[in-house]
Order: structure tokens, then C-alpha cells, then sequence
């Protein structure tokens, strides 16, 4: 794989990457933001009906009675709100809620008799929930448990925009930063595919006169053209020096092959014969 091959792999893999933390946080954030303020509507109405709520004498019987303000009236559209009286145990509940009824089994009334609150998010009515649980308390003692529900409908709608923008536009971010990345790849290594180019060309003529040209700072590129230019400088130095010691060699050579070769030539001719011219031949 080429060096800009993997630099756009690495490129686009590592933006990928920060899109995909980016738009998780985003996604995150904007859940919990939501919820959250789903979760402070939903006990900013239960503590109003709390407050509305006494405890009366009736005109008839001894037994006191939970007297509640209209649920219809804090049950703002998307909420829903149901009481449930401990005394007489009957549930009260807002129009919004129709036949259906917001879900309270026995761990959660224990929990809220026990003066604790709680939050679930519940199918009710084939639709997510959000609710809230606390204790209704009045005249001194916990007289029963407030519900407040709210549809998360909306929350999941904007959700699933949220993701489908997230996802479209990271895609779309991922495809484009490849494209630009590989064109920036291509660029920034241009001047080393010179450089290679340039380098095949001394080695295939044997031309060690030639320099690279740059032009460029002298940043990692430019270190690398002054080093190879040093390294050509010193090679054809040696080059020289090496065609000058085989030119003095030849030329020291040149006398006494010449000798020997005469000599040689002597003997042939018949010299070998006579002992005298034989040995000063030899000798």
C-alpha cells in the first residue's frame, strides 16, 4: 500500500472516528437535556396539585376527606396526572388519561409511602411514558401517591431527527474529507515522486553532475533533498578519485609491461638460446 494510500486511510479513519465520539456526545447531550426537562415539568405539576391539596371535614361522618384541586387544569396537553387516595382508595384521574391508567405496582408504593420518589419511563397505551411517583402529603401524614406522566413522543421524534442528520452528515463529512485528502496526499508527496524520478534518471545515465531542484522550506522535504544532494556531491568526488588513481595506476603500468613484454617478445624470437641474453631477459 502506497504512502498515500494510507495517509488518506489514516486521514479519514481518524475523522471518522471524531465524528462518530462527536454526534455520540451530541446525541447524549441532547437526550438527557431533554429528559431532564421533561423530568422538571413533571414534578413542577405534582407538587402543584401537592400544594392545592387539604384535608376536609364533611358535613356528614366523622372520617376526614382528600379534597383535590382539578386535575384537568394542571394536566397541560402531553401530561397526565392520577392520584390515588390511600384512605378510600380510589383513583383520580385527568381527562388527558382517558380509559387508561398510569402503572403503580407494590414496590413502588412502598417506596413513595416511604417518602421517596420515583422515575420510570414506562409503555403505556402502546406509547413510552415518562413518570413521576411521589407521596401526596397533607395534614401532617402521607394521605396518598401523585402520578405524572408525560408521552415521550416528541423526544423520540426529535431523536430519530437528530440521528438521521447526524448520520447523513457524517457520512457526507467522512466522503468529502477522503476526497480532500487524498488530493492533499497527493500533493504534499508530489515533490518526492520528483525526487524519485530524478534519482532513477543519475542512476540510469550515471550522471553524478546532476542536483535535485527544490524550491520548497526547509522543512522534512527539504532536509531530504540537501542530505541526497550532499550524498551526490560525495559520490562523485569518489567517482573522480577513483579515475584518477586508475589513470596514475595505468600510467605507472604502462613502463614496465612494456618491459616485460619486450623481453618476452626476445626470448620468443630465439634469445631463450643463448644463456646470457636468456638470463638478463629473466632477470
Amino acid at each position: 500500500m502506497s504512502i498515500h494510500t494510507r495517509l488518506t486511510l489514516w486521514y479519514t479513519t481518524i475523522l471518522a472516528a471524531v465524528v462518530v465520539v462527536f454526534g455520540a456526545a451530541l446525541y447524549s447531550l441532547l437526550t438527557y437535556t431533554l429528559l431532564n426537562s421533561i423530568d422538571r415539568q413533571l414534578q413542577g405539576t405534582a407538587q402543584a396539585v401537592a400544594q392545592s391539596a387539604r384535608v376536609v371535614l364533611p358535613l356528614v361522618g366523622l372520617e376526614t376527606v382528600l379534597e383535590l384541586p382539578d386535575l384537568n387544569v394542571v394536566a397541560t396537553p402531553g401530561l397526565y396526572v392520577q392520584v390515588y387516595d390511600l384512605e378510600t382508595g380510589e383513583t383520580i384521574r385527568s381527562r388527558s388519561l382517558g380509559e387508561s391508567a398510569l402503572p403503580l405496582d407494590r414496590e413502588d408504593l412502598r417506596e413513595t409511602l416511604a417518602g421517596r420518589v420515583n422515575w420510570h419511563t414506562l409503555p403505556v397505551g402502546g406509547a413510552e411514558l415518562r413518570v413521576y411517583s411521589a407521596p401526596l402529603t397533607a395534614d401532617g401524614r402521607v394521605r396518598g401517591v401523585i402520578q405524572v406522566g408525560a408521552s415521550l413522543a416528541q423526544l423520540e421524534q426529535t431523536q430519530t431527527q437528530l440521528l438521521s442528520i447526524l448520520v447523513i452528515g457524517g457520512l457526507l463529512a467522512v466522503v468529502v474529507a477522503a476526497v480532500l485528502g487524498a488530493l492533499l496526499a497527493r500533493v504534499a508527496l508530489r515533490p518526492i515522486d520528483h525526487i524519485t524520478q530524478t534519482a532513477l534518471t543519475i542512476s540510469r545515465t550515471e550522471d553524478l553532475r546532476r542536483r535535485l531542484d527544490y524550491s520548497g522550506p526547509a522543512d522534512e522535504l527539504g532536509r531530504l533533498v540537501s542530505t541526497f544532494n550532499e550524498m551526490l556531491a560525495r559520490l562523485q568526488t569518489l567517482f573522480r578519485t577513483q579515475q584518477r588513481f586508475i589513470a596514475d595506476v595505468s600510467h605507472e603500468l604502462r613502463t614496465p609491461l612494456t618491459t616485460v613484454q619486450g623481453n618476452l617478445d626476445l626470448l620468443c624470437r630465439g634469445a631463450a638460446d643463448d644463456p646470457e641474453v636468456r638470463r638478463e631477459a629473466l632477470a
